[in-house]
């Protein structure tokens, strides 16, 4: 069991932290639903560009390595899959405003 003296000590820390808790609230307010799925829509858009260049890359590796064609295919395909992820994030910010 806890003594008076630490369950004072426990209340004590506990009030300390509700006030640093209404400080850090007030410094920065929470924002709205809308923002935090927009901000959500934006972080995926971004996950995406790297998806497409990912699987277009690994795409153009295995048709390298079979065509012997080595950094051709791989650099094409790259350069494939940056230019459709940038097509793909700016219909989705697009969508998002």
């Amino acid at each position: 069991m806890l003594s008076d003296k630490d369950k004072h000590i426990i209340q004590e820390r506990i009030e300390a932290l509700k006030k640093n808790q209404n400080k850090f609230s007030e410094k920065y307010p929470p924002h709205n639903k809308k923002d935090k799925v927009a901000q959500l829509q934006y972080s995926s858009a971004g996950f995406e560009l790297m998806g497409h260049i990912i699987v277009f890359a690994v795409i153009g590796y295995y048709l390298d390595k079979h065509f012997n064609s080595s950094p051709w295919l791989l650099t094409l395909m790259m350069i494939s899959g940056m230019i459709s992820g940038m097509i793909r994030m700016i219909q989705v910010v697009k969508k998002i405003k």
